[in-house]
């Protein structure tokens, strides 16, 4: 069924920042369109995504914006 009035929240990535060789900064953006959105990143230290993975801490709200979070421990000269 569907809520009359229900508008999904959006939640896209942006840019990665502050790039060095171990470290970066992940940046997203979100519209919660009026919802309690909860937004978070996942990385791994391989393409495959298989194995152990980190999410980052979580960010809720019910308003529109931005979020950012520094990560490091990535192994150098990867994707």
């Amino acid at each position: 069924f569907t809520t009359p009035g229900y508008q999904t929240p959006t939640v896209m990535t942006t840019t990665a920042t502050g790039i060095g060789e171990t470290t970066a900064t992940l940046n997203g953006f979100f519209n919660s369109n009026g919802n309690t959105t909860t937004t978070k990143f996942q990385y791994a230290n391989n393409s495959a995504f298989v194995g152990t993975y980190t999410t980052t801490p979580v960010v809720q709200s019910s308003t529109s914006g931005t979020f950012s979070t520094p990560i490091s421990g990535l192994t150098p000269n990867t994707m």
